[in-house]
């Protein structure tokens, strides 16, 4: 049989294998980056939105995911680039109106050096 310090120990191990399996993605902090004609904002991006930058571009924010959904710009490529959904890396970029739309993840999660 085992013993109440035994049972202890399995059940600590056991939960520190599981951990990183069970733990659910921490997205909470994530913001989503907007730089147009020299400002910088940042909005939520759990917080479903639509509005509008410099009054002809407008941004959809849904489900963790962005978009540009209208623009004045002739050849719409940022609006044909579709959701730029959290997880990925990249940017929404709109070249006539100098726009990019990029996720910023939470500063611990940022690798800033790498060594060898």
């Amino acid at each position: 049989m085992f013993k109440f310090g035994d049972l202890l120990i399995y059940a600590a191990v056991l939960s520190a294998a599981l951990f990183p399996f069970l733990r659910e993605k921490d997205t909470e902090n994530n913001k989503i980056h907007i730089l147009y004609d020299g400002h910088k904002e940042y909005f939520d991006a759990g917080k479903d939105t639509v509005f509008f930058i410099q009054g002809s571009i407008e941004v959809e924010i849904k489900d963790r995911k962005v978009r540009i959904k209208d623009s004045n710009c002739r050849d719409k490529y940022c609006v044909k680039h579709g959701w730029l959904k959290e997880d990925q890396n990249g940017k929404i970029i709109c070249m006539p109106n100098k726009v990019i739309i990029e996720f910023v993840k939470r500063e611990d999660d940022v690798i800033d050096a790498v060594t060898e």
